[in-house]
């Protein structure tokens, strides 16, 4: 993914902090920072927003945005490595957390799933 960051000398740019677009453009999400909590700077005449541009990795410097099996399996390893660090105040979720690409209902759900069982345990 390529982004693309802009400040703009108006006081808001949209009405939502983030925006994903479904049709055929060359953009596919755009945010406006200040409409999330604690970003809001206290100017009221600019803003900053950020579009997102799908793109191949050899495009971006090589850099890969999403978790990607490599053919020796390097990447897994180093993700089971930090996964195996024990500490109880973090849970590994969602796409970035499970290191897998998986469509956004399966990430949403295996999530809940996650957090049910955790509520369960500390809970009950």
């Amino acid at each position: 993914i390529k982004f693309h960051t802009h400040t703009l000398p108006i006081n808001s740019y949209q009405f939502y902090p983030t925006e994903n677009f479904t049709d055929s453009g060359a953009i596919t999400r755009v945010t406006e920072w200040k409409k999330y909590p604690l970003h809001d700077q206290g100017n009221e005449y600019e803003t900053t927003i950020t579009f997102e541009e799908p793109c191949c990795y050899t495009e971006n410097n090589f850099e890969r945005y999403y978790p990607v099996k490599d053919l020796m399996g390097q990447n897994r390893k180093i993700y089971e490595q930090y996964k195996a660090i024990e500490n109880n105040k973090v849970t590994f979720i969602g796409r970035c957390g499970l290191y897998v690409y998986i469509d956004m209902h399966q990430a949403v759900s295996s999530s809940l799933a996650i957090i049910n069982s955790y509520l369960k345990d500390k809970y009950e």
